[in-house]
């Protein structure tokens, strides 16, 4: 049972990446000012920027507890903020420039690589928490 609620909450994540993918592209159908070069790639970073950041974070809140992973969590959620200001800066570094013209082969591995740490993570998340004793 400890497993599925590991499950639930990566389930979860991915679930937040969909929907705001969907909306994402929606959007850009509407306002093209905002669209992207290649919908796909950008989708491909996004989950896996996303599926490192709480790879490390999943684990980590499941070996120190929800109480002492706070501060981390407000870290995740101003970083979009932070990058956003950082864009304006000179330290800023385009990575969807380094990609160049990406072909749908190299949006796969991306994307193939955001699934493998996806999957680490789940495992090392699952050992640690069934390891936990929740009484």
């Amino acid at each position: 049972m400890k497993s599925k609620l590991v499950f639930a909450k990566y389930a979860l994540y991915v679930m937040i990446w969909l929907v705001c993918c969907i909306a994402s592209f929606i959007e850009m159908r509407f306002v093209p000012e905002i669209a992207v070069d290649d919908f796909g790639r950008t989708a491909a970073m996004v989950f896996l920027i996303q599926s490192i950041c709480m790879g490390i974070f999943l684990p980590l809140q499941y070996v120190f507890g929800y109480e002492k992973t706070k501060f981390v969590s407000f870290l995740l959620f101003i970083t979009p903020f932070a990058l956003t200001a950082m864009e304006d800066s000179e330290i800023a570094v385009n990575i969807g420039g380094f990609f160049g013209p990406t072909p749908v082969f190299l949006t796969m591995v991306i994307f193939a690589f955001g699934i493998l740490a996806w999957f680490a993570s789940f495992a090392v998340s699952e050992k640690v928490f069934n390891g936990k004793d929740l009484i």
